[in-house]
């Protein structure tokens, strides 16, 4: 697996995304392995900015060929659209890109 690492600076705040990539079944895969930071907006631009930020990357991956976008851990299924449920994963999310 490689890593990669960097900062998302959106209105009034700021994060850290770590991303994973890694192949499975010859298909390379990008995972959301990492994510902090602070959002100081009200809770509807927050949602407008959490979901344009995961676009961007799910977009950036596409460009560069991943076939997948994945994420776990806190149960992300009301805030990301398009994603289903990725078996065998507590909280689990995948997106076909």
């Amino acid at each position: 697996m490689q890593y990669a690492t960097y900062w998302r600076s959106p209105p009034n705040g700021g994060g850290l995304v770590t991303l994973e990539f890694y192949e499975e079944d010859k298909r390379k895969i990008c995972g959301i392995y990492h994510i902090e930071g602070r959002l100081n907006q009200p809770p509807k631009q927050w949602l407008r900015t959490m979901r344009a930020e995961l676009k961007t990357i799910e977009d950036e991956a596409r460009k560069v060929g991943f076939a997948e976008l994945r994420m776990a851990g806190r149960d992300w299924s009301r805030i990301v659209e398009g994603y289903e449920p990725l078996p065998g994963v507590p909280n689990g999310l995948r997106k076909v890109l």
